[in-house]
């Protein structure tokens, strides 16, 4: 891989990360074709279970009380690996030796607030 591709795949997963924080933080709209879209209300946002019916894993993290703090959640692997870790609010990729992180502080679809409902179910 030559230096020029080398820099255009670390913008080109910097930008996934990007967009995938800007997800969290603002939502994404319920489409058409989703099970819970609701032709009354067709700019309403995702839920955090919506979101969540896509995660290949998530891993709990939890006090030594055993009481939810966090979670990660596993939104693409084998390249690049992605991880939206909630407790750090941030985005993870790893990709070979490369590496990609965007931050969050906002989390409009509720979607720890889904994996803490999912962990005391």
């Amino acid at each position: 891989m030559s230096v020029e591709q080398a820099i255009d795949q670390r913008k080109a997963n910097q930008r996934h990360v990007d967009m995938i924080a800007r997800d969290i933080e603002h939502g994404l709209d319920m489409e058409e074709h989703h099970d819970g879209y609701d032709p009354e209300y067709p700019d309403e946002l995702m839920s955090g279970f919506d979101y969540l019916a896509d995660a290949l894993d998530f891993e709990y993290i939890v006090g030594s009380d055993r009481e939810f703090k966090s979670a990660r959640v596993l939104v693409a692997f084998g390249g690049p690996t992605i991880w939206i870790d909630f407790e750090r609010k941030a985005v993870d990729l790893y990709w070979w030796g490369d590496r990609a992180t965007a931050y969050f502080n906002n989390d409009a679809m509720g979607v720890e607030e889904a994996l803490r409902e999912l962990f005391y179910c």
